[in-house]
């Protein structure tokens, strides 16, 4: 096993030193991490979690943690939690201490740990690195909730969990996972862990599991927390694109494990990985599951490059068929998410059905990310890439995870990192939503869009109308500039057949939203 030298989106694994190399962030201690989701819904807690990585190798002893909690008026609470010489001495353990606001509005939260490792006596500030900034965990205490209609539910479709754990990065458990989803106002979300680490043993990344007992354990898990919370369970495949360079699909649902291992670090200087982008889907479709390309025009390091063999996704990797959504929101609106979206709408117009989801490729990162930016080198954070700050709102039954995998299937999906758009298009008593179909003919199109003081006013408000084969889209309605926390668009249109319309908005604060379009058929 090679060290992966790239940028990793994750809590930080700090103890593994390939061929016996020195380390500037090795500490014979573990890895510990306060974090907390950065919003909950009205009338939910803020839960605290307390993360404690490779203490079966480092032992701890916890006497007390201390939580200093600050206001958005200035006032503060001081609490105590004596944990009385609790010895710690597993591969991961975690806790959480619910946190009850008393007032709306920004929260930040100072946490240190009191803790014996051997005879020495430690305080950890937030979280046990060197080189992060310790500052404060940052929570929005909402008074509404995410804007949206009944019916609508809020997920996240690209995370990782525990199950993901290696030489360079860990995730949070999924129970953690599932509790923080819930408090923040979310329904569901998807568990997407690196095929990679999926064939691990529960024990020990570096020997491959015959039996498969952590792609296993994951769906049971998800399964055991259905009732209260939808858990989508997948793996994040490596696989090999036209141009012959590993790429990652999201393989949602699938009823089979899909081996991916070219730029895991697994098998020294070998990147190459099992399957090809095409080999993929189709395994994944066989088996019930949906085919998503990950991140798809997100820009690759030179080192993953060189190294890992990784690379974009092609034109016609997208044109694969079986691949049905593409997953360019990931975390950031960075040059890969204004390349992926005038990917997706050249798609559209060239007549290709294809769906967005929207998620952040957090690896617990609650509050923010911590990572080694560079493996043996340094450990970095960034609020990018945060649990739950995008977010792909579906339309459905409920939140089961089969009712949510049948709308992400239907593409009756929007995007969103805050406001919401209800687009609907209605003719003789039928009404299409996202990802559905409308004769062509007169048609009423009906766009509610909607905010609120946590993301802002409406400054922006588009519904985009499309014939397929032509270079642009055209807006059906202009932007008037502030519109408070809604507008409405109502009004019959004449809709040509093969062309389909879709919607986005913006806010004051820069926070976005968008929908999956809605064809018109002849």
């Amino acid at each position: 096993m090679i060290c992966t030298v790239a940028l990793m989106l994750t809590y930080a694994e700090i103890h593994y030193r390939p061929f016996g190399l020195p380390s500037l962030v090795y500490r014979s201690f573990p890895e510990i991490v306060f974090d907390a989701p950065i919003r909950t819904a009205p009338g939910n807690p803020i839960p605290l979690f307390m993360f404690i990585k490779d203490a079966h190798n480092y032992p701890v002893t916890i006497d007390t943690v201390i939580v200093h909690i600050r206001y958005e008026d200035g006032s503060e609470r001081v609490a105590r939690f004596p944990y009385g010489g609790l010895i710690i001495s597993t591969q991961m353990w975690w806790d959480s201490i619910n946190i009850l606001p008393e007032k709306t509005g920004a929260v930040r939260i100072y946490p240190y740990m009191l803790l014996t490792s051997g005879k020495r006596h430690y305080t950890v500030h937030v979280d046990s690195y060197n080189g992060t900034a310790h500052n404060p965990l940052y929570v929005y205490v909402a008074s509404l909730s995410y804007p949206g209609e009944e019916g609508w539910y809020h997920g996240d479709i690209h995370c990782h969990t525990y199950y993901t754990n290696d030489q360079v990065e860990f995730g949070a458990p999924i129970e953690a996972m599932a509790f923080a989803a819930h408090c923040m106002g979310m329904k569901w979300f998807a568990a997407t862990d690196h095929s990679y680490d999926l064939d691990d043993r529960m024990d020990n990344y570096r020997v491959e599991d015959p039996f498969m007992l952590k792609w296993r354990s994951m769906k049971q898990h998800a399964e055991l927390l259905k009732e209260s919370l939808g858990i989508i369970t997948g793996e994040e495949v490596t696989c090999r694109t036209h141009a012959g360079r590993n790429c990652h699909m999201l393989a949602l649902n699938s009823g089979t494990f899909i081996r991916g291992s070219g730029d895991s670090g697994e098998n020294g200087l070998d990147t190459t990985t099992e399957k090809t982008v095409g080999e993929a889907v189709s395994t994944c479709l066989e088996w019930g599951g949906i085919a998503c390309a990950a991140h798809p025009m997100e820009k690759i390091p030179l080192l993953e490059q060189l190294i890992l063999k990784r690379g974009e996704w092609t034109i016609s990797d997208l044109e694969t068929p079986g691949i049905t959504a593409m997953q360019f929101y990931n975390g950031t609106r960075d040059g890969g998410f204004r390349r992926g979206k005038k990917t997706w709408i050249q798609l559209l117009l060239k007549g290709r059905r294809i769906f967005v989801y929207g998620g952040n490729d957090a690896h617990g990162d609650m509050n923010r990310s911590r990572k080694l930016s560079l493996p043996l080198v340094s450990v970095s954070e960034t609020e990018n890439h945060v649990f739950g700050t995008v977010r792909t709102v579906v339309r459905a039954q409920s939140f089961v995870p089969e009712n949510i995998i049948e709308a992400l299937r239907d593409g009756r999906a929007v995007v969103t990192d805050g406001p919401f758009i209800d687009l609907t298009v209605r003719r003789d008593g039928n009404i299409a939503y996202p990802g559905g179909e409308t004769p062509a003919g007169d048609n009423r199109v009906q766009a509610v869009f909607m905010s609120t003081p946590e993301f802002g006013c409406l400054k922006r408000c588009k519904i985009f109308a499309a014939v397929l084969g032509e270079e642009i889209e055209l807006a059906l309605n202009e932007s008037k500039g502030s519109y408070e926390y809604t507008y409405v668009f109502d009004k019959t249109i004449e809709l040509k057949s093969v062309m389909y319309l879709r919607a986005e908005c913006e806010t004051e604060r820069g926070s976005i939203c968008f929908t999956n379009p809605i064809w018109v058929t002849g």
